[in-house]
């Protein structure tokens, strides 16, 4: 498990989506770092990806790949040094899905 409060030469890892958001940091983007710019393509491939996850099958994890994080110079702070354009395209899509979840009656179905 990701500790922002580790020296930076002791390895960690989350292995859940979970796992990652329940740290007491926040992340930020390097100046650095592209914008983000996953177009219509990028984001057709992520929900198609979701799609073809066993639906039923809640013991085979969805691979959504690696991310690589620095420890801020600021506590509390991890910069997101590889793979930022897909966690914030899933932030997006799990905000966007509690939105629409929050304005549904129980037991609706969603159309990815």
């Amino acid at each position: 498990m990701l500790n922002p409060t580790h020296s930076q030469s002791e390895p960690r890892t989350a292995h859940t989506l979970r796992s990652l958001f329940d740290r007491k940091c926040r992340f930020k983007i390097p100046s650095y770092q592209r914008s983000y710019s996953w177009d219509r393509k990028q984001r057709k491939q992520f929900l198609e990806d979701l799609r073809e996850h066993p639906a039923g099958a809640p013991n085979i994890p969805y691979y959504y790949g690696h991310f690589i994080f620095e420890d801020g110079n600021v506590k509390d702070v991890m910069f997101i040094i590889d793979g930022q354009q897909r966690l914030t395209t899933l932030v997006l899509f799990i905000a966007a899905v509690a939105r629409e979840l929050a304005g549904r009656e129980e037991g609706s179905a969603i159309d990815l």
